[in-house]
Formats: structure tokens, C-alpha cells, sequence
């Protein structure tokens, strides 16, 4: 089958349709671009969704279930990753409704524009050929999951964690990560315009509830004092470089982990007819898990 890929990330964008190909090698994985072949989509995830965000076909969100639909012309299937994002990380269902909710306004675009009849296949086409699916937090937390992923990105320092120690339930227990103030990132404090040190980002780990977050600890175990940003990490480098040899079955391994993760490739090894004996069920079920019974799009 042919399926296209469209991400809200650059690793994502350069890197998942790879590691997609690496687990199910008898199929196409397209990357869909927004429109420059290193442009990945915006998410819509970035701060909390709310219940009075509008709900418009060309929103940031629209456009991803425009792009689903377009995709759909020449793919046999589309799957759509977006990152949670820690705003959002109490609040699944809501964020879940938000995309419902824009296949269903564009539902009634198309409808008003083309007809009952063409909205009626649309509709069809989303429901059974589409998916929606989510990293949780955000895609940093599969490379915690891949024991080899790190050593790759040659992190040296050994990662803390809290007891739960689930990747999707990411929380460091990190004393020196939780005292670090960034007074020795000394590339970044010698830039004295407040612009240019602004255009350069602060370090990634410079943020509230930094425990919570995997690409700040990443970036703050590949710390490097003379880089600007104060870290060797680069999202469009070694996080590409991760997700494209991503080991899925390792990932995987601890059914009471990474339960979003899990629902992708179980989605995807549903709907391509390729069984992997190795994959679980998660004991901690996701609301992105293939469903039976029809939804607005085949698993939500």
C-alpha cells in the first residue's frame, strides 16, 4: 500500500516515514510536506486547547485535515502525527474532539461547495482510510523508549528518572538537570544584543516544569557550554537521525508503557494486513487505538 505521512515536526517530517519503512518494508511511506519539501505542517498543539478555540477549515488544524483528505487522491492510506505537547497533556479527549470537529466543518465546506453527494464519499474516505494519531508529549519521549536511541546520539550521561519511568509519562528525577540555571552556558550569555540572543533561543531546558519535558533533559544531557543554544541536540540532525533507526520492537517491549506510540504501529499493522507477534496489547489502552466501529476518522 502507499501511505502518506504528514507530520507537525522536522524530524518527523525527514525521519518517520524511514522508520515506518523499516518496520513494514513491503510498503510506500510518502512524507507530505505543507509546501517546501522541508516544511512540515504546524501543530495545533502548542498551547491548551480550549473548548472556544474556533473551529475553521483554515485554522492550523484544518489545514492538517485538508491535507489528510488531499492526501487521500493518491495514497491508499494517510496517517497524521502530531506531538501532545505538555499544555495538553491532561486533556487527550479534548484535543481528540478539536480534530473531530474540523473533519466535521470541513465536512459541511465540502458539502455547501460540491454537494451531499462528494461530502458523503469524503466523509468515507476519512473514516476508513485516515488516522489521527499522537506523540506523547512530543516525539523526544520515543527516544527515552529506544534503549539504543541515545547511545546513537552519543549522550554519555546516564538519565534519571521518577519511579513510573513510562516515556509517555515523562518525568525526570534529576537534581543537577533541576538546579541548573544556565549560568555556565557561556556561548549564549556572551551574546549581549538581547535580539540576537533572542533569535538564538534560550537553552531548551530554560523553561517551567522542565521535568515533564523530553526534549529539554535530551538537550540538557548533550549540553555543550561553547554551542549557542548551549546544546549539541538538533532536532533536523540527531533527532532525525534517531527516528530513522528507531527500534519499534525494543521501543515496545514493556506493555505498560508508550500507549500512544503502541496504537500507531498497531494502526498501521491493522490496516497494511502485516501481523508483528512481538506487539502487545497495551495494558494502558489509548483514545488513539484502531477502533471497530466507525468514527470520524478509522481509529478516533
Amino acid at each position: 500500500m502507499r501511505v502518506g505521512v504528514i507530520t507537525t515536526g522536522t524530524a518527523e517530517l525527514a525521519g518517520l516515514h524511514v522508520a515506518l519503512k523499516g518496520l513494514f518494508p513491503d510498503h510506500e511511506f510518502t512524507p507530505i510536506p505543507e509546501r517546501r519539501p522541508d516544511r512540515p505542517f504546524n501543530g495545533f498543539t502548542s498551547s491548551k486547547i480550549s473548548g472556544s478555540d474556533p473551529v475553521d477549515i483554515q485554522s492550523t488544524a484544518g489545514k492538517l485535515v485538508r491535507a489528510a483528505a488531499a492526501a487521500l487522491e493518491h495514497h491508499d492510506r494517510v496517517i497524521v502525527l502530531d506531538d501532545l505537547e505538555i499544555d495538553n497533556l491532561d486533556q487527550i479527549p479534548a484535543v481528540l474532539e478539536y480534530v473531530r470537529a474540523h473533519v466535521e466543518t470541513y465536512r459541511r465546506w465540502f458539502s455547501s461547495t460540491y454537494g451531499q453527494t462528494e461530502a458523503n464519499a469524503l466523509v468515507d474516505r476519512l473514516r476508513t482510510r485516515a488516522s489521527f494519531h499522537l506523540a506523547v508529549p512530543m516525539l523526544e519521549s520515543w527516544f527515552f523508549a529506544d534503549p539504543a536511541a541515545l547511545p546513537r546520539m552519543n549522550v554519555t550521561g546516564t538519565p534519571k528518572f521518577a519511579p513510573a519511568g513510562d516515556p509517555e509519562r515523562f518525568q525526570t528525577s534529576d537534581q543537577a538537570y533541576d538546579a541548573d540555571d544556565c549560568s555556565n552556558c557561556t556561548a549564549w550569555l556572551a551574546i549581549a544584543d538581547p535580539k540576537k540572543k533572542k533569535s538564538n533561543k534560550c537553552p531548551e531546558w530554560d523553561r517551567v516544569d522542565r521535568q515533564r519535558h523530553p526534549k529539554a533533559y535530551l538537550a540538557w544531557l548533550m549540553k555543550d557550554p561553547g554551542n549557542k543554544r548551549c546544546s549539541q541536540y538538533r532536532e533536523t540532525k540527531q533527532g532525525v537521525t534517531a527516528l530513522q533507526a528507531l527500534d519499534w520492537q525494543r521501543s515496545l517491549v514493556n506493555p505498560d508503557h508508550c500507549a500512544y506510540m503502541r496504537a500507531l504501529v498497531f494502526d498501521l499493522s491493522i490496516v497494511l494486513n502485516v501481523p508483528l507477534p512481538w506487539l502487545n496489547r497495551s495494558s494502558r489502552p489509548a483514545l488513539t487505538d484502531p477502533k471497530w466501529t466507525a468514527g470520524t476518522l478509522h481509529n478516533i
